[in-house]
């Protein structure tokens, strides 16, 4: 199996993952899970005694023209078609190259896995043209009692370089038609649909398709699944770096348009996505580098 070239720990296994390709599964003290090398793509993290944090489609595929449909598709150098509207594939190459594992460590209960994407790894795919030459990327994935993500921006080139970033996690839910999303109250909001932008008013909740971009630099956001009596907070989400929060879910009639989820499995899952993007893309100079991150804590069974 190719990909690996680094000496893996007791707790860390090489695995077919998503369509044959190279994964590795972690089984570590604390939470279990499941990296893809393609996309450099977390597919599962399960916290020892919980259940399934991250929603993978059951259609889900993988290959140079295919991104994988679910757990955490890393969004670089751009999101969606880009701030100008006019870059392809949609959010970027980085979720459709194969990533480098780079190492893999065990800090006290927690398991470590760092990836590695280059130039060199999207130069034979469909937009390489729009990948900068200088920006290389780690991606740290951290399997403890939460699911951990620093990805590390570096311009390694000779000219200034601007790029979007977004974590498009996909939490694995009961029923998104009950879920509630706080901690956003006030914040400036973009819906991507309409262009309109607004403040948010109170809690987000999923009555229909939802897709707005909220500006919200400091606050940490919670999932809850109910609306009223029987309310559970089930995830809380801290970012470092990451302003923007992406909320979205296809409804009954976005998801009739998407070849990789079935028709009846958009109520089992949200996306709450740790970003950077649009008014808020990041320039690096020559020799310059940025951390960016988020942590997904599940809070209930």
């Amino acid at each position: 199996m190719s990909g690996f070239m680094v000496d893996l720990p007791e707790c860390v296994r090489r695995v077919e993952g998503v369509s044959g390709l190279p994964a590795l599964e972690v089984l570590g003290p604390r939470s279990s899970g499941v990296v893809q090398l393609h996309g450099g793509q977390v597919t599962s993290f399960v916290p020892r005694g919980g259940r399934e944090l991250l929603w993978l489609s059951p259609l889900a595929q993988a290959g140079p023209s295919m991104a994988i449909r679910g757990g955490v598709p890393v969004c670089l150098p751009w999101f969606g078609a880009g701030r100008d509207g006019g870059l392809s594939p949609s959010h970027g190459l980085a979720r459709r190259a194969r990533w480098r594992l780079h190492s893999v460590r065990e800090e006290g209960e927690a398991v470590i896995v760092s990836l590695v994407v280059t130039p060199e790894a999207v130069a034979q795919l469909d937009g390489a043209e729009h990948w900068p030459p200088g920006l290389f990327a780690t991606l740290e994935i951290t399997f403890g009692d939460a699911l951990g993500l620093r990805l590390v921006v570096r311009n390694e080139g000779s000219d200034p370089l601007t790029f979007e970033a977004a974590l498009h996690t996909y939490l694995a839910v009961d029923d998104v038609r009950t879920v509630r999303v706080e901690g956003l109250t006030g914040a400036s909001m973009l819906d991507q649909a309409s262009g309109e932008r607004s403040r948010v008013e109170g809690d987000l909740t999923f009555d229909g398709e939802v897709d707005v971009v909220v500006t919200a630099p400091k606050q940490p956001i919670t999932v809850v699944q109910g609306r009223t009596e029987g309310r559970t907070p089930i995830y809380r989400i801290e970012r470092e770096n990451l302003p923007d929060a992406v909320v979205w879910n296809p409804a009954q009639q976005k998801t009739a348009s998407l070849a990789d989820v079935p028709d009846d499995a958009w109520p089992r899952f949200v996306c709450v996505e740790a970003a950077t993007i649009k008014d808020d893309a990041v320039t690096l100079t020559p020799g310059q580098d940025t951390a960016l991150g988020a942590t997904y804590a599940p809070l209930a069974d």
